[in-house]
């Protein structure tokens, strides 16, 4: 995200904290674009309420 220079409002951990960090990996769930809510299917549950 930082080499994309995007802006990021949360960063979750999950449940996963290896025990040396280069196994560290992440993913990223796309939640709004250009303003539009959007999620894929299934992570439905990211979207905020109003």
């Amino acid at each position: 995200m930082a080499v994309a220079n995007v802006p990021v409002d949360v960063i979750g951990t999950g449940s996963y904290l290896p025990e040396t960090w280069t196994e560290t990996y992440a993913t990223a769930d796309i939640v709004e674009y250009d303003g539009k809510p959007s999620v894929k299917v299934g992570r439905e549950f990211l979207l905020r309420k109003k």
